[in-house]
């Protein structure tokens, strides 16, 4: 819609930080819905300080109090699912069941990273009214994150000693995360990427489809060059004529 490659790499790094809380066991919804409903939420904290002059309302109002509570007993069963987790092997197919702590403790890392250093930026704001809504974020978030780090930490230490060393430890993590077999699927996608900077998106949508159905789902020449064909249409007809969205200017034409 914007004909930027941007959006593209945008993509991928979400699509491999969404792979990558997948194998550490962190559950992706919570992610989506503050990227969704954090902006909301802002602007109507600031909404509701500028129409009843303060923060009365944060405490004489039944549903603001309803939903207060509703906050602080998530915040208390997230510290204590970290510091008492449930014992026995968690099914490895839900939403954030994985158990993979050497995956799991550079995230929970640069989770904590983040956070701080959103914190400080906050410190920065001219306006007190601006930091607000991330400071309040962000002390909460900040602790739980560490407590995270350092359970993961122990988790690695344990993980490392019964496996008799860091190296075999790590590598019982990348296999059971599958990480080879999806850094071959990761350089079909980069493959990709650079024949649309060559030859356009025309060329290497379709193109994907043939090398996908192919390689990965095995199926015969027909029915790959049938699929490819449907999505060469389906780009150039639907979204090129009919839409009229901007493809990505290529470099060759």
């Amino acid at each position: 819609a914007t004909s930027s490659i941007g959006d593209w790499w945008t993509c991928l790094a979400m699509g491999a930080l969404g792979y990558l809380m997948k194998q550490g066991g962190w559950p992706r919804p919570p992610l989506i819905l503050a990227l969704v409903l954090g902006g909301l939420m802002e602007n109507n904290l600031h909404l509701s300080t500028q129409i009843y002059g303060g923060y009365d309302w944060v405490f004489n109002r039944a549903i603001v109090i309803v939903i207060e509570i509703l906050i602080a007993l998530t915040i208390f069963f997230a510290v204590r699912g970290v510091l008492r987790p449930k014992s026995g092997k968690r099914p490895q197919g839900g939403e954030g069941a994985a158990q993979n702590p050497l995956v799991s403790l550079p995230l929970a890392i640069g989770l904590v990273s983040v956070f701080v250093f959103a914190y400080l930026v906050s410190m920065d704001f001219q306006e007190a009214s601006t930091a607000q809504f991330p400071r309040a974020i962000l002390m909460v978030a900040i602790p739980i994150a560490a407590l995270v780090v350092l359970k993961d930490a122990r988790a690695c230490l344990r993980t490392v000693k019964s496996s008799a060393g860091f190296g075999p430890a790590l590598m019982a993590a990348l296999s059971e995360a599958e990480i080879f077999r999806s850094l071959w699927f990761a350089a079909y996608l980069l493959g990709i990427v650079g024949v649309t900077y060559l030859a356009g998106q025309l060329v290497a949508l379709p193109l994907f489809v043939i090398v996908y159905l192919r390689t990965w789902g095995q199926y015969r020449w027909s029915v790959a060059l049938t699929y490819a064909a449907m999505a060469l249409f389906l780009v150039w007809g639907f979204y090129g004529q009919l839409m009229n969205l901007l493809l990505h200017p290529p470099l060759l034409f």
